[in-house]
């Protein structure tokens, strides 16, 4: 046995003597203040772990985010103990930056709250009740870090659709939530503000209403794209590059998707929902469809959208939409995790951030 290994069990005894120590003698009061403090400290050290790869990429790529040289050095720390950098050399442009400089945590303060209202973020909760889960953040943060982070979530890669692919559309009212046109004599649209809950005023679908194509496999992969308008160019270029060829299409009769199944040499089946009397009414429905194609997986994800857009969030910003749809592959498509959706987004760069942002509605 080596002198490491050796080392590695001795800490490794201790700490089982240690913890029997404590399930055997501490009161039920000290056992729940040791698990806030440990679910406190691990928090921590998460953020801690993620700074630390960042400095480490960071250090070897030796790149400078404001002028691109390649000739960066360690300058010191900040407040918060994290490693500053200053670029140097005869083409270096002289500058200092932060190691989170260039993510969607820069200028974020209160590090010890990002875990937990990630965590609760993930969960879907709207704002009021993450603020009342005691994350430590106001409203205001805590709308503002939502669409931080969202944003930066939705530039992830695609994945590629195949196998059985079912595709339909998912249409809301335009809104313009948040917006003050009214107040100011400026609308966006030559219309009287829609209160919620009171849906377009033209019946059926119309101009008043924004498309979502949603396409989703049997692999649990998801896509989704808020279109201008339901045409059949529209639907290609959303479509495009993201299904496997030889893949087999289930959706309405709209045109676009045969030409969608063509374009990547797929099957297409059409399944057009039948209106039933009210003689079968009567006798009884049968349950599902004979086959294992349909389009039930595309209508529970469209009745999960509802739920989440119309009534967790009590209506969501056409132009927040992206955000939003991020937010429903994130917790339903994909299960991301805290940890994982954390180093996704530290890994992302994006461009910087203006320090103010537009005053949150309720949701």
């Amino acid at each position: 046995m080596s002198v490491q290994s050796g080392v590695v069990a001795l800490e490794h005894t201790r700490f089982e003597q240690f913890r029997q120590d404590i399930l055997a003698n501490a009161t039920p009061e000290q056992l729940i203040k040791l698990i806030l403090e440990a679910q406190t400290e691990l928090r921590t050290k998460t953020v801690k772990a993620l700074t630390a790869m960042r400095t480490l990429a960071l250090s070897e790529s030796r790149i400078c985010p404001h002028c691109s040289g390649k000739s960066i050095h360690r300058h010191g720390r900040d407040a918060n103990g994290r490693t500053r950098f200053r670029c140097v050399g005869e083409d270096g442009c002289g500058r200092t930056f932060g190691v989170l400089h260039g993510t969607a945590f820069h200028r974020m303060r209160k590090p010890e709250c990002w875990v937990p209202y990630v965590e609760k973020l993930l969960e879907g909760l709207p704002l009021t009740r993450i603020v009342e889960a005691g994350v430590g953040v106001s409203r205001h943060t805590a709308w503002r870090w939502r669409h931080r982070f969202l944003s930066v979530l939705s530039i992830s890669p695609q994945p590629k659709l195949s196998g059985i692919i079912e595709v339909d559309e998912k249409y809301f009212p335009t809104s313009y939530k948040g917006s003050r046109g009214w107040k100011r004599g400026d609308p966006p649209e030559d219309r009287p503000p829609r209160y919620r809950g009171s849906g377009a005023l033209k019946r059926g679908l119309s101009g008043e209403q924004v498309p979502i194509l949603t396409a989703v496999d049997r692999n649990r992969n998801h896509l989704n794209r808020v279109l201008g308008v339901r045409t059949v160019k529209a639907v290609l270029a959303a479509m495009s590059g993201a299904l496997e060829p030889q893949s087999v299409i289930c959706s309405d009769a709209f045109q676009g998707y045969q030409k969608l199944a063509e374009a990547t040499g797929s099957a297409h089946h059409v399944f057009i929902p039948k209106k039933p009397t009210p003689e079968e009414k009567a006798v009884g429905l049968p349950i599902g469809r004979e086959g294992a194609l349909g389009l039930g997986r595309i209508n529970s994800w469209h009745e999960l959208m509802e739920t989440r857009f119309n009534r967790t969030h009590r209506g969501v910003s056409t132009a927040r939409l992206p955000s939003y749809l991020t937010m429903l592959v994130s917790i339903h498509g994909e299960r991301l995790q805290p940890e994982g959706a954390m180093k996704r987004v530290m890994e992302r760069l994006v461009a910087p951030r203006p320090r103010s942002s537009p005053t949150p509605m309720r949701n």
